[in-house]
C-alpha cells in the first residue's frame, strides 16, 4: 500500500490493492494513524468502518481504492473511501432480512459515525463514501438529491 501523506501528518491516504486482505492491512494503518493522532478512542469503530466500506468497494467497486483519513479535531476522525466502480450505494433498509449472509455492513457504518454519505466522481464512474466518526454517533437521514447522506441535521 502507498502512503500519500501530508506533510503536516494530520491526514493520511493510501492506494489500496483491489484484494481481500488488504482489508486487514488497511484496519492496521488505521489503527497506526489514530495512536499517531492521539485519537486512540476512535479506534475501535475506525477500524469497523474502514473494514466494512473497504470490503465494499473491494467486492463491488474497481481500482483505484483509495483510504483516506484526516484527523479533523481533537476527537473527530473524517475519512473516505474511494473506488472506480460503477453505481453509488443504497441506504440500508430499516428492516434488514435477518436470513440474509450479506448486507449489513453500511447499517453498520451507520450506526458508528457522527455523519457518513456518497459522492459521485466526476466522469460518471466512481464514487467516494465519506464519514465522520466522533465518540457520540448519529443515526439521523438526511437525503442530498438522489445521493443518500447519513448523518445529523445542522
Amino acid at each position: 500500500m502507498t502512503d500519500q501523506s501530508t506533510i503536516t501528518q494530520r491526514a493520511h491516504t493510501w492506494d489500496i490493492p483491489n484484494t481481500p486482505e488488504a482489508v486487514g492491512e488497511a484496519r492496521t494503518l488505521a489503527r497506526e494513524a489514530l495512536a499517531e493522532w492521539g485519537l486512540t478512542g476512535l479506534a475501535e469503530a475506525a477500524e469497523l468502518v474502514v473494514s466494512e466500506l473497504l470490503t465494499n468497494a473491494i467486492r463491488h467497486g474497481a481500482a483505484p481504492i483509495l483510504l483516506m483519513l484526516s484527523a479533523a479535531g481533537p476527537a473527530m476522525l473524517a475519512g473516505s473511501v474511494s473506488d472506480g466502480g460503477p453505481g453509488l450505494l443504497r441506504l440500508p433498509p430499516a428492516e434488514p432480512d435477518l436470513n440474509a449472509t450479506g448486507g449489513r455492513g453500511l447499517a453498520i457504518v451507520a450506526a458508528l459515525v457522527k455523519r457518513w454519505g456518497v459522492w459521485p466522481d466526476s466522469g460518471g464512474i466512481g464514487k467516494t463514501v465519506w464519514f465522520s466518526l466522533t465518540a457520540e454517533p448519529s443515526e439521523t437521514t438526511e437525503t442530498a438529491g438522489d445521493v443518500p447522506v447519513r448523518g445529523t441535521a445542522e
